[in-house]
């Protein structure tokens, strides 16, 4: 039995050996069993089958994005039924084809097919685009020796899905921002190694769909890493496109851009932009600063977004919390404060601060009289996060606990060591884990809370 399991070692690590040497890479449809198809699926692909020349077909499956499977569904010629897009390669191509199927006499056929831009589906999506009665298709291609993807528009044309536009890409999002009633594509990229960036609108112009703007971006970026479209101001329903940027290997920042006539305008910009302003000059609203954008810089992994559900997308501010200011403290153990606000005139109008434990999915909204005077010690035996008055003798040690103000808890349904917590009340449940709250007794602080309001200040992520 011994030398059986040493040959099967054996064997296995000569595998593992091997493929290193070979450039093997683990494939998800090679190592998977497809997932089993309804009747019509079957059905489609029995169509597809007959269409191909090959013996053999791969179906292909897009990574993101709302639909995952290698058949989708969506009106695209405006007839009001569904056809079917069908994504998949052949044995003697690693490119992935397009095949759009639709139904005649009640039965799949393949009415067209084109080829991909390249090997994986990264994505489909619909957006009205063009004015085309149906929607077109946005799909976005990679390959796993390309750093840059790339994103098409195809439409409809006399009974046939063409390509309108295609845009070397990194991240991208969709939206109407000028509310014309079309979407528009805002694509963000960077390029060789001077790591500059362009933020791309590509729209449609009445004849075909090109890029109507284009702007520059940081040259310190070093990954995208969150994208949303929304509301800038709560008393203006204009609309505006939030990145948040990675431009250190620990630092974060954030450019905004809304769009008027003159195309994309900076809100909050790494520079003073060189705006054409003959025709039309932006309101103060639109004025960019690089005063604002020097302030977003966080060390903190927050991103954009309405965090009070009032369609206002915020900003995050973050800052250490009183007693980790310290730069030799290893980032690991630091925690911070965060301000989410939103842009007023030109400045920041904070809507409210919290601490963020995302390790165990939760935050903390701060009460005014707490900010700058209250800061957590991290129980890190059990992962509690204790609230206390700062005071000047705390410093880097964060071991004076004389003054508690509140501790919180998450426990498992599995840890049965903290199954009874004496005085702790139940704050919310989220999957197998139950959170916890304390108000220690004989409070006498001024910043003293009451168990109600911390159960109000506390909040799942």
């Amino acid at each position: 039995m011994f030398r059986k399991l040493l040959l099967a070692a054996a064997a296995l690590w000569a595998a593992v050996t091997l493929s290193s040497c070979t450039g093997f890479s683990v494939v998800t449809e090679d190592l998977m069993d497809p997932p089993k198809l309804t009747a019509e699926q079957t059905a489609i692909n029995n169509a597809l089958k007959q269409s191909v020349i090959s013996s053999t077909i791969r179906l292909k499956y897009p990574k993101t994005g709302d639909y995952r499977s290698s058949f989708v569904f969506h009106d695209i010629d405006g007839d009001d039924e569904q056809e079917a897009i069908a994504f998949y390669s052949v044995e003697s191509s690693d490119y992935t084809r397009v095949s759009l199927l639709d139904q005649k006499e009640g039965q799949w056929v393949a009415v067209y097919e084109l080829p991909g831009a390249s090997e994986d589906v990264e994505f489909i999506s619909f957006a009205n685009i063009t004015d085309n009665p149906a929607d077109d298709v946005i799909i976005g291609w990679s390959s796993p020796d390309q750093e840059e993807k790339e994103l098409c528009v195809y439409s409809m044309v006399d009974n046939t899905l063409t390509l309108q536009h295609s845009e070397t890409y990194s991240e991208y999002i969709l939206d109407d921002l000028d509310r014309d009633g079309r979407d528009d594509i805002f694509i963000v990229h960077k390029s060789g190694n001077s790591r500059s960036a362009s933020l791309l609108q590509i729209s449609f112009n009445g004849y075909e769909v090109d890029v109507v703007s284009e702007i520059s971006l940081s040259d310190a970026i070093v990954e995208f890493s969150h994208l949303i479209t929304g509301r800038f101001r709560s008393d203006s329903g204009q609309k505006a496109l939030f990145i948040d940027e990675l431009i250190s290997g620990s630092s974060y920042a954030t450019e905004v851009f809304t769009i008027t006539s003159n195309g994309l305008i900076p809100l909050i910009s790494w520079e003073m932009a060189e705006l054409d302003l003959e025709e039309e000059q932006p309101s103060e609203e639109l004025k960019p600063t690089l005063s604002l954008y020097e302030q977003t810089i966080r060390s903190e992994q927050v991103f954009c977004t309405d965090i009070n559900n009032d369609s206002v997308v915020e900003i995050p501010i973050s800052r250490s919390l009183p007693g980790y200011e310290d730069e030799e403290l290893a980032e690991a153990d630091k925690l911070y404060l965060t301000q989410y606000s939103h842009l007023k005139d030109e400045s920041f109008a904070r809507v409210f601060s919290a601490v963020i434990n995302r390790t165990a999915g939760y935050m903390i909204r701060f009460p005014e009289n707490w900010i700058d005077n209250v800061t957590v010690v991290n129980q890190v035996e059990n992962g509690e996060w204790r609230f206390i008055r700062y005071n000047n003798e705390l410093k880097h040690s964060l071991n004076d606990i004389s003054e508690e103000l509140a501790r919180i808890r998450v426990v498992s349904q599995n840890d049965y060591q903290d199954k009874f917590l004496e005085n702790y009340i139940e704050l919310d449940v989220k999957g197998l884990f139950t959170y916890y709250g304390y108000i220690p007794e004989n409070v006498t602080s001024d910043l003293k809370i009451s168990a109600v309001e911390l159960k109000s200040m506390f909040e799942l992520i």
